[in-house]
């Protein structure tokens, strides 16, 4: 796991995961994150993308309940 990712996304739900990589890709004058982090490139469907990756990553969905997957796989 990358040093910003430990640092800036525990604790993040999808939201606001997708705020602060919004807020790196504007790469304005005043952001807080601008002497430490280089502007994310791509195009805002790519940092969507993205958002919701890490969101996976850091958020992972719950092990599905094997019983629950039976009975949805029988007739």
């Amino acid at each position: 796991m990358a040093i910003a990712q430990r640092r800036l996304l525990p604790g993040r739900n999808r939201a606001a995961t997708s705020n602060l990589l919004t807020v790196l890709h504007a790469y304005k004058p005043d952001s807080p994150y601008r002497p430490f982090m280089p502007p994310l490139s791509g195009t805002l469907d790519e940092v969507g993308y993205l958002a919701d990756h890490l969101d996976q990553l850091e958020n992972p969905a719950p092990p599905a309940d094997p019983k629950a997957v039976a009975r949805l796989s029988q007739p």
